[in-house]
């Protein structure tokens, strides 16, 4: 029999999925998902609100290329101002749109300023062959998902042993880093090896920031 909650229930206005608060999520464990933000279409879920905020391209209201967290009556994507003002997006940092990871940081900001401590040569720079790395991973299009690789605790101690020259900078070298590697398709390390036989070592290096970068993209909806 169907209660008069569940006929009320307030559900995500992006994917339609139930919501509940934070105080409901927090203290009773409730199953639905979080409401993240409220906006003038309604809630919005945790994850459709993340998706919103990784949306860049030609706004279908104004023309204009820039952060699209919002939908347009079509559907389509469109900028902050053009659907009503969701916010303002603008990195403290960098001046870029995009959401805060940090109170004053987007999270390309923190990826970036946490993998140069990584990159540290000893001297307070990026050691200069790995700079086309390190540039390749800080442009990755979703930089949160560069972070949570950053936190991988086999990862850093592999970076700081390729900053610090204690691995060899060469293709036998690059190939000892099993651990790093294993985190990648077989097929990828297969292209990066073909790759390391035909080309130096550094123009390898921003081809396995790509081959990351593809890695942590999230999987295309299934079409119903």
């Amino acid at each position: 029999m169907t209660s008069p909650h569940d006929l009320a229930e307030p559900v995500c206005a992006r994917c339609r999925r139930p919501v509940c608060t934070d105080t409901a999520k927090i203290r009773r464990n409730d199953p639905r998902v979080r409401v993240r933000m409220r906006w003038p279409e309604g809630p919005v879920c945790v994850r459709c609100y993340t998706r919103a905020l990784d949306t860049y391209g030609i706004c279908a209201g104004c023309g204009v290329e820039r952060l699209l967290p919002g939908l347009g009556s079509c559907g389509t994507p469109v900028c902050t101002d053009c659907a009503g003002g969701l916010g303002q997006f603008r990195c403290p940092t960098c001046g870029r749109e995009a959401a805060l990871y940090t109170r004053m940081a987007c999270a390309q900001c923190v990826l970036a300023a946490r993998l140069a401590v990584v990159l540290d040569a000893g001297d307070g720079t990026v050691r200069p062959e790995l700079v086309p790395f390190y540039k390749a991973v800080c442009a990755m299009p979703r930089p949160r998902r560069g972070l949570v690789w950053l936190a991988k605790p086999h990862v850093p101690p592999i970076l700081r042993a390729l900053a610090l020259d204690e691995v060899p900078l060469t293709h036998d070298g690059l190939d000892t880093l099993r651990p790093w590697r294993s985190g990648l398709p077989a097929r990828t390390t297969r292209q990066l090896r073909r790759a390391a036989r035909s080309r130096p070592v550094p123009a390898v290096l921003p081809a396995l920031a790509a081959a990351l970068a593809r890695l942590h993209r999230p999987a295309a909806p299934a079409v119903a």
